[in-house]
This record gives C-alpha cells, sequence and structure tokens, in this order.
C-alpha cells in the first residue's frame, strides 16, 4: 500500500507526514508452478523510470487496467486503487472486500495526486529465491513469481491555503482556493488550489505479484528492503 512522508518546510516551516492506507504486511500462501508465470518478462508493458499517475479520480488516473490485472503492473494498479477508492468491483479482483477496512480518507487527501515510476521488475526463479532475505517466508515465495519496485511521489494542495484555521500569509492563490469551511457553496473543496506540495518516499515499494489462473495477483507487500541488495544484483 502507498505509504508516504512528505515533509515540506513551506508555509511558515510546518512539517507534515502523509501516511495514506498504511496497512500490516498482506501476505497470501499461494502456489503456481513456474511453468504458469514462466513468460511474465514478456508481459511487462512498460518500463523502468516510466512516470504513471493515480488519483482519486479513475478518469484522471493513467493506468486503463485498473480492475483487470492481465500484467503484473495491472495488478499493483488495482491493488493500490483498492485502498484509495474503496471500489467493490476493484479489489474482488485482487480478492480484497473493502467492508474490512477499518480506515476513512478525509477530504483534504482526496485532493492528492500520486505519481508512481517503476524502479526494476524481475521474475524470480529458483535461483533468487535462495536470496530472499532470512526473515522472509521463503514458502511464500516461487519462481515464476514477479517482484515490481515502485517508488511513489505524492503532491496536494499547500494545506495552510485551504483550511481557514491554518490561513497565513504567504499561502497564495488565497483568493481562488475553496478552503474548509465552505466559502462558496457553488465550488468543490479545494477547488482552484493546485497540488504545489510534493514529497517522494524515501525507498521504493516491493510487491510480490503471482498468476493465478490467468489474472496477476498480489501477494505480498513490503515498505521495506526486504527485496533490496543481493536479490537485484
Amino acid at each position: 500500500m502507498i505509504t508516504l512522508d512528505l515533509s515540506w518546510n513551506g508555509c511558515g516551516g510546518r512539517v507534515m507526514v502523509f501516511r495514506i492506507l498504511a496497512l500490516a504486511l498482506f501476505l497470501v500462501v499461494l502456489s503456481v508452478s513456474a511453468g504458469e508465470a514462466g513468460d511474465a518478462a514478456s508481459v511487462f508493458p512498460a518500463s523502468a523510470g516510466e512516470q504513471e499517475t493515480l488519483t482519486f479520480d479513475p478518469a484522471t488516473s493513467s493506468s486503463r487496467c485498473i480492475g483487470n490485472p492481465v500484467t503484473p503492473l495491472c495488478a499493483v494498479e488495482t491493488y493500490e486503487a483498492c485502498y484509495l477508492w474503496v471500489d467493490k468491483k476493484v479489489c474482488a479482483a485482487m480478492g480484497i472486500d473493502p467492508a474490512t477496512f477499518t480506515f476513512t480518507t478525509g477530504a483534504y487527501f482526496k485532493l492528492g495526486i500520486y505519481h508512481y515510476r517503476i524502479e526494476t521488475q524481475k521474475v524470480i526463479d529458483a535461483e533468487d529465491v535462495a536470496l530472499v532475505a532470512k526473515d522472509l517466508d521463503k514458502s511464500k515465495v516461487s519462481p515464476g513469481d514477479v517482484v515490481i519496485q515502485l517508488r511513489w511521489e505524492s503532491c496536494a494542495p499547500v494545506d495552510a491555503c485551504v483550511f481557514e484555521s491554518l490561513r497565513r500569509k504567504g499561502c497564495e492563490p488565497v483568493a481562488l482556493c475553496a478552503i474548509m469551511p465552505m466559502d462558496d457553496n457553488d465550488r468543490a473543496f479545494g477547488e482552484g488550489c493546485p497540488p504545489t506540495q510534493c514529497g517522494t518516499e524515501k525507498d521504493p515499494q516491493t510487491y510480490l505479484v503471482r498468476d493465478i489462473g490467468g489474472k496477476w495477483q498480489v501477494v505480498g507487500w513490503y515498505a521495506d528492503k526486504t527485496f533490496h541488495g543481493e536479490f537485484w544484483e
């Protein structure tokens, strides 16, 4: 899941930490033969370094395969969109029931725009399994699985420009922002406030993806360096 630290010094040196949808490690024990996913390398439609966008609005999100995990990247995008959109159909494609979610997303965070780019994508072979860190149960990783690392950047309007209680000098364009509490019932909250406040996470997010019956599924998500180092060499 997206876990973002946003730190900035604008608007009076205010520092804000935004951690959205930070959940515990998600692993499902599933099995698949190497033959079922052996040609995974041929289904990487995007190259490392390409930047995509995910927002709270499907129409303004880059991916056109969210909800249809026909490639490893589509599976990762569907997985993240499930937690962002809390959409039953999208979540069902990942075997997730949004009714179990215990979080809510405030109006301010829904103004966010999330950029992501592929840092690395790799098909796991038998030799790779032996390189997985000791603190990760190797039975969770199978030859033919795919590992994708994404680095996320989050952008949102300056908070002191959209909340009356935080309004300060230097947070222009104040006149353009629809603020909270609402100052204009004909405008949506945050309308006119560009998402100029950005932060990039320190480490990439790692996703373990598996071909199950012709559809790719995210079976593991790691926010630490579990898969870093020798595994990628």
